[in-house]
């Protein structure tokens, strides 16, 4: 039996993919920024990097998208330009007809990655909250991938965190607005690199930003605290790189929102995978898929 698959994990910002043994070692590692001209040139990208790797000699693909996959089976991902109802798993069968390929959220990807490699090992009751360009929360209750009626379960970013609405809340949801990537640098009007740089050297002003998200972070998740009752958080994206300048906000903001008994032993943890898990997670579907 082949051993190794394909793992893809295509973001609001970037594509990254690898060739992964069954052991969850990565062979390869591709990376690149999503073209976001037009919607079908993201789809070109996702085949170009493909079209890398000896399809002769692996399991499968599987790949991560930021978003969900609509019953039709096209995909419906907010953060990518015309992709409202996206033929993606067409255009990959089409191209590639022998390959076996597998599409799933990203979110739940990266929650099977932890599961299986990092530090949700031993874990029945989890949630693997993306911050990244978009917000997004893989489910996993009492060892099961939780999707709901139409896959739409841990679309997060439509948490009401603010009692005003805005019309830019319409596409994205408003937790997502408030506190994913972009807002960052809406709010600071700076390169997200020059703001993890300035972070790190203790500019006073960053910090203050970055400690209020914390804080806004907190109220919003402390809502799926009390409501499933998972046993850890991992916090995954872009955003999560900031992770220690607003982890102490966060946490007391967990605790003051939360109900009492939820919050005693949840832990919350960065990704222990980082960049990785989407590959890792994506790879994993593909021999639990092919078995």
């Amino acid at each position: 039996m082949k051993k190794i698959s394909v793992g893809i994990d295509l973001g609001g910002t970037n594509i990254r993919a690898g060739i992964v043994k069954d052991n969850g070692e990565i062979l390869n590692h591709y990376k690149a920024r999503i073209n976001r001209n037009t919607s079908y040139q993201i789809s070109e990208q996702i085949c170009n990097f493909i079209e890398k790797f000896d399809l002769t000699n692996i399991l499968g693909i599987g790949i991560a998208i930021p978003g969900v996959i609509k019953s039709s089976g096209n995909i419906w991902a907010p953060n990518l330009p015309g992709w409202d109802d996206f033929p993606l798993s067409k255009i990959l069968h089409d191209r590639f007809p022998k390959t076996s390929i597998f599409i799933e959220s990203d979110r739940n990807v990266m929650l099977i990655g932890e599961k299986w490699l990092g530090v949700a090992k031993g874990y029945k009751n989890i949630v693997f909250l993306i911050l990244g360009t978009g917000i997004g929360a893989g489910l996993m209750l009492d060892g099961k991938i939780y999707r709901g009626s139409e896959g739409i379960a841990g679309s997060i970013g439509w948490l009401i965190t603010d009692k005003n609405y805005l019309p830019e809340y319409k596409k994205i949801g408003c937790f997502e607005y408030r506190v994913a990537g972009p807002s960052i640098t809406r709010k600071m009007k700076l390169d997200p690199l020059f703001i993890s740089t300035q972070a790190e050297i203790g500019n006073s002003d960053i910090l203050k930003v970055l400690r209020e998200l914390g804080r806004e972070i907190g109220i919003g998740i402390a809502d799926i605290v009390s409501i499933l009752n998972p046993e850890i958080i991992i916090m995954g994206g872009g955003v999560s790189n900031l992770w220690k300048f607003f982890e102490v906000q966060l946490k007391a903001t967990l605790k003051k929102w939360s109900n009492p008994l939820a919050i005693k032993h949840l832990r919350v943890v960065p990704s222990s995978l980082g960049d990785e898990a989407g590959i890792i997670g994506a790879a994993k579907i593909v021999f639990e898929r092919m078995r």
